[in-house]
């Protein structure tokens, strides 16, 4: 049996704005009014921000703390203390902190979180540092119920340890002690929301540096794939210097005179470049100008080792590619020789010049940033050369049948060490450079040489060095069956 509704009749009246809308304008109107009269958008504090703001243009801060005598002045002091223009004329002073206390002996919710911002933003330039913390800190327990609630609730918990100025390498620390990534401890701990701050950034200063100068040499830390995004190493650390500086230093100093981790230079050359290069260059003054002389030696120690390393791998990669017996077949004792003088301490500088197949070939196998100056030789068969000052004197060696050359001294203006020159040709470090020495010295000097890699050479080498002051130990430079022969041949001097 279904079921029958009784009909209903209604019916609606027309429309009638004045009528029907009157009571949703008027209370249209009592909101806007409303507004008006409250909050950041009130007259009074809008009026409160200009008379604050005029008078520390005028410098007449000295008097604002007598103005400051309702709620709205105390939310509109808190509110232009986080403005640059204003706190660049009126920083915080334990008077003006005091004054935010005259109207009510405890502080609103919303005041507490813009000096939290202040704190996190400034932080190393608020003027009145221990007046700002313990203000923070009190005020943080008086409000202990109103922020329940909130993030900063979080924040409460860790506030003797975070609200200090010590507060970035506490929370660097405990993020590497609990093995947990940085912003995910920031989180934790309720920083999130200052994530862009002055605050941040020593936290995060903090959390690279110290893992920085724990971690060993040759062990793949996450953190040295972050060090190496410019985001990070050109973020601010002092006053005057990026973090960039900071890891240099670090990873400089704790690497030995000798044999440094192929990664760290890969870093060290990734965020400064080579230091070679001259220093009216952009990178050197942006760099390696804020590092220590003995820093900048060390670096160019092991770049010179690298430059010997890309030059010796260069000259086996080409004998094996066109199966160039000769070259094989003198390949070990270059190679011997050359190590021996890194060995002994002797090489004080270096340079490579590659051709443009070999360019090519470095280009392949290393990242471009990872490389150090290199000049390129435009040569018809294709030779690279290495230059090394060794103790004082100069040698160029090269691939193929490139002669060994040595000079007692570079002429005044010499191409060779000429950083901003990147284009030669073989004869502009080889007989060109003998000319202009010649002219130069004269009979003052021993006259270059020039040594072909034939039966004997390293004798003839090592005599070349002796004349010029400079004693190389054969038992060093040669290998053992070499030198074995060397001593039947020559003796030993």
């Amino acid at each position: 049996m279904s079921l029958k509704l009784p009909k209903i009749h209604f019916s609606l009246n027309e429309w009638d704005y004045k009528r029907d809308f009157l009571l949703y304008d008027s209370a249209v109107e009592l909101l806007k009014k409303i507004t008006r009269e409250t909050g950041i958008k009130s007259f009074a504090f809008q009026a409160s921000l200009e008379n604050l703001i005029l008078m520390a243009k005028e410098g007449r801060v000295s008097e604002i703390p007598n103005i400051i005598n309702t709620q709205v002045d105390v939310r509109a002091l808190a509110t232009l203390f986080l403005t640059d223009d204003f706190y660049n004329n009126c920083e915080v002073t334990p008077v003006l902190l005091n004054a935010l206390y005259r109207p009510k002996p405890v502080l609103n919710t919303l005041v507490v979180q813009q000096l939290l911002q202040l704190f996190f933003k400034m932080f190393e330039k608020v003027g009145a540092f221990d007046e700002l913390v313990l203000c923070i800190k009190n005020e943080l327990g008086n409000n202990v119920s109103s922020l329940s609630k909130s993030n900063l609730a979080k924040l409460v918990s860790y506030k003797e340890n975070i609200i200090s100025a010590n507060g970035p390498a506490w929370v660097a620390k405990q993020a590497i002690k609990n093995q947990i990534d940085l912003d995910v401890f920031i989180e934790e701990i309720g920083l999130s929301s200052f994530s862009n701050t002055k605050f941040y950034s020593l936290c995060q200063n903090n959390y690279y540096l110290e893992q920085l100068k724990t971690i060993k040499p040759s062990v793949n830390h996450p953190v040295l794939q972050e060090i190496i995004k410019p985001t990070v190493y050109e973020s601010p650390y002092n006053q005057t210097e990026m973090l960039g500086h900071e890891i240099l230093r670090v990873l400089i100093d704790r690497s030995p005179e000798e044999g440094v981790d192929e990664q760290w230079q890969a870093i060290i050359l990734t965020i400064a470049g080579d230091p070679r290069v001259p220093k009216s260059s952009q990178k050197y003054r942006r760099w390696w100008i804020a590092l220590s002389a003995t820093q900048i030696q060390k670096v160019k120690g092991w770049l010179s080792r690298f430059d010997l390393l890309l030059f010796l791998k260069v000259l086996e990669s080409y004998g094996e590619m066109n199966e160039d017996e000769s070259i094989n077949r003198m390949f070990p004792a270059r190679k011997k020789f050359m190590e021996g003088l890194f060995d002994l301490g002797l090489v004080e500088d270096s340079r490579l010049f590659v051709n443009h197949r070999t360019e090519h070939y470095l280009k392949e196998n290393y990242h471009k940033s990872e490389l150090p100056v290199y000049a390129n030789i435009d040569d018809h068969i294709n030779r690279s050369m290495i230059y090394l000052k060794v103790s004082g004197k100069h040698m160029i060696e090269g691939t193929h049948n490139f002669k060994f050359w040595l000079f007692d001294d570079l002429p005044n203006n010499n191409k060779l060490q000429n950083y901003d020159q990147i284009e030669f040709v073989p004869e502009e470090i080889t007989t060109e450079l003998k000319k202009v020495f010649i002219r130069q010295y004269g009979d003052t000097r021993k006259p270059p040489v020039s040594i072909s890699h034939v039966i004997g050479w390293q004798h003839k080498v090592i005599e070349a060095f002796k004349k010029l002051g400079v004693y190389i130990d054969p038992e060093k430079v040669l290998s053992t069956e070499d030198y074995i022969n060397y001593k039947r041949r020559y003796g030993m001097n």
